[in-house]
Order: structure tokens, then C-alpha cells, then sequence
């Protein structure tokens, strides 16, 4: 008997044995295939966009900050396009968005590189708690005698905005405006149980597409130290490797950048009326709606209807025109860097984004050695 169980056993471990192995295979081929990958990415971002939202979800007691403020006052931009100036049809116009009654030293820093390499442009910064005096300082710099006649950084606006008024006679994005407005109005009585919930970032988000949609120009975060000229970019919008970061199951190609599946909305340079940016206005209630995440209405949602549009694009790879390379590679506040290496960070970068999403916390000591210090130094304008 023991002769005849010999043979079944060996053939049972054999078989299991087997089967283990064509698993393992399998799960080695699936893992590693870039659909595969990206649906772990997805999932992973998912997970952080939960978090984010957590972040930036205001409590009960902060929601001021999105009331009457920044959703429908100041209440005699009514009888007009809703904003307080107007942005000049003739001139390079630059948006940046703020929420918040200070505007921290770091973002002021940002700030004056923008003002460096466009010292002839409108730049508008919409902002219902700002001080409208607050960039006034820089409109005091005076210029050498060997310079043009025309005076530098002299356009620059604190924009006061009410969103009823911009959205009025049929404008893009009024559903979203009534909705937020309707949150804002809940929140001020009580707690709002509702599963709507309202966010600086999906304020900003919409705010950028409706300048950009209406007016035309470069949208830029207050975040970004910027290392040259941007008014050559048209129609342009930066992406990212999947390897880096996935927003979408789909992954895309366009001239030289290949194999994208995220883009950022932080840095976008567009035409008025350009066909991306409005579709991006018609779909952003129902996104931030049926979402709700972080930035529902950002990337996640812009990747899924560019491909209708890659053929009016410009796009340019994260790594050099955020800099995100360069901010992987080593600690750029912290690290001194060869002069070699900052000088390649400048040949190579738009823009330095810190990612720091207005908060007063983000801290970088630009009187130091560091690469950001040594970069603001060079750019700098006081």
C-alpha cells in the first residue's frame, strides 16, 4: 500500500506546485502591465484626493472664507460683469488666485520672479480679502536710466469678483455658482450634513477656467518661482508620465511628451474662447458634484475629454516645466546644489511649483545657500 500512496502524493505536490507557479506568473505579467499599474495608481490617488479633501474641506467656522466674501459680494459688482476690472484686450495678461486675507513673504517672493520676466504685463490676482494695496510696492521700483521710457510692474490689480454676476445671461457655469451658493447659505446657519461640500479648491478651479475661457491669458499658482519668459506659451498645459502619476485609465502621446495619463491645471496658458476651457466650464458642476474629491474638477476631470482636444495643444512634460524632476532629485530648500546644477535647473525649467496650495505653513529660507534661495536670487527685483 505504501508504494501505491507514494506516487499519488509526489503527483498531488507536483500539481500544486504547478499551479502556484502559472499564479505567480500571471500576477508577475499583470502587475507589471501599465494598465495594471495605472489602476493601482488610481486607486492610490484616490486615496490621496480623499485625504486632500479632508485638508481642505473648511469647517463650519472657516466657511466664511467661501460665503458671502467669495461666492456673491461685493455686492455692487451686480450691476456689472462681475468683476472690478476688466482685463485689457491689447495686454499679456497673467491670473492668479487667492483666498485668504494675507498674502505670506514665500508667496510674495513667488510672486515679484513673475513680475521679473513680465514686467509689462496685466497681472490680476482675484482676491475678495485682500488688501487692494498689498502689491503696491512693487509699482515704487524705480527703473535705471539705461531702460525703456514705458514704466515697469505698474499693471498690477487686486480683482474683486462676484460669481452671480459672472455667470448672468446665459454664462458658463452658472449651475455650479447656484449650487455653491445655496452651500454657502446652509453652512452660515448651521452644519451643513449635506454630502456637497465646498472647498478654496473648487473655487479656484473654476475661477481659472472662467478667466481663461473669457478673457484669455496665462493662469499660474502663487506658488511657482518662475525662471523665464511665458508669453510664447499658447494653448499649453503640462502632463505627466505614468509612471509618475496616473489620473486616467487612458494614456496619450503628443509630439515629443509620450505616454501621459495626468496633467496639471496649476500652470495653463490658453486663447479666449478656446474649445478646451469651455468644455471644461460646461462639465465642472456636474464633476463637482458626482466627485467631490480634491480638485474634482483639475485633472481628473480635464483628462477625460483631451483627447477631443490634443490636436489644439501644446504640451510640455512636468519634470522640467514644473521642475518636478529636479524637485525629486534632491531637496531643492534644503540642498546647496553646484553652480552647474542650478544654472541646468534655470536652462531647463519653466518654473520652480512648490506645491504648497496657499498655505501659510510652506516655508523656504530664501537668504540661505539652498537652490530655491539662490534661484529667487537671481530673479528677484527689490
Amino acid at each position: 500500500m505504501k508504494h501505491k500512496i507514494k506516487p499519488i502524493v509526489v503527483s498531488l505536490i507536483v500539481s500544486v506546485f504547478l499551479v502556484l507557479a502559472v499564479f505567480s506568473i500571471h500576477r508577475w505579467s499583470t502587475s507589471t502591465h501599465p494598465l495594471y499599474m495605472n489602476n493601482q495608481r488610481i486607486s492610490k490617488l484616490n486615496s490621496l484626493e480623499r485625504k486632500m479633501e479632508n485638508h481642505y474641506t473648511l469647517q463650519p467656522e472657516q466657511n466664511h472664507l467661501l460665503q458671502s466674501n467669495n461666492l456673491h459680494s461685493p455686492q455692487h459688482l451686480l450691476e456689472t460683469y462681475g468683476l472690478s476690472f476688466l482685463p485689457s484686450p491689447n495686454k499679456f495678461r497673467i491670473f492668479l488666485i487667492w483666498i485668504g486675507e494675507t498674502f505670506p513673504s514665500l508667496y510674495m517672493s513667488a510672486f515679484e520672479t513673475i513680475l521679473f520676466h513680465h514686467p509689462h504685463a496685466q497681472v490680476m490676482v482675484l482676491s475678495n480679502e485682500l488688501d487692494e494695496h498689498v502689491f503696491d510696492s512693487f509699482k515704487k521700483f524705480k527703473q535705471s536710466l539705461n531702460e525703456s521710457s514705458q514704466p515697469k510692474y505698474q499693471d498690477i490689480h487686486v480683482v474683486r469678483f462676484n460669481l452671480t454676476a459672472m455667470t448672468r445671461e446665459g454664462k458658463l457655469g452658472s449651475d455650479f455658482v447656484q449650487d455653491a451658493l445655496s452651500i454657502a447659505k446652509r453652512s452660515s446657519h448651521s452644519q451643513d450634513s449635506s454630502f456637497l461640500k465646498l472647498t478654496r479648491v473648487h473655487l479656484s478651479d473654476f475661477l481659472r477656467y472662467y478667466m481663461l475661457y473669457y478673457y484669455g491669458g496665462l493662469y499660474i499658482d502663487s506658488d511657482m518661482f518662475v525662471m523665464r519668459n511665458l508669453q510664447h506659451l499658447k494653448n499649453a498645459i503640462g502632463v505627466d508620465g505614468f509612471r509618475t502619476q496616473v489620473c486616467h485609465s487612458e494614456v496619450y502621446s503628443k509630439g515629443p511628451v509620450k505616454d501621459f495619463a495626468c496633467l496639471c491645471n496649476c500652470l495653463m496658458s490658453f486663447e479666449k474662447e478656446h474649445p478646451f476651457m469651455r468644455e471644461a466650464l460646461e462639465n465642472y458642476g456636474y464633476f463637482w458634484r458626482t466627485i467631490q474629491g480634491y480638485g474634482p474638477g483639475g485633472a481628473v476631470m480635464l483628462m477625460k475629454f483631451v483627447k477631443r482636444h490634443l490636436d489644439s495643444l501644446s504640451v510640455y512634460h512636468n519634470g522640467q516645466f514644473l521642475c518636478n524632476d529636479y524637485l525629486q532629485r534632491y531637496e531643492m530648500h534644503a540642498s546647496s546644489g553646484t553652480s552647474q546644477e542650478v544654472q541646468e535647473i534655470i536652462d531647463n525649467c519653466h518654473v520652480a511649483h512648490l506645491y504648497g496650495g496657499g498655505k501659510n505653513s510652506l516655508q523656504i529660507n530664501l537668504h540661505g545657500t539652498n537652490v530655491m534661495s539662490r534661484i529667487y536670487e537671481k530673479f528677484k527685483i527689490s
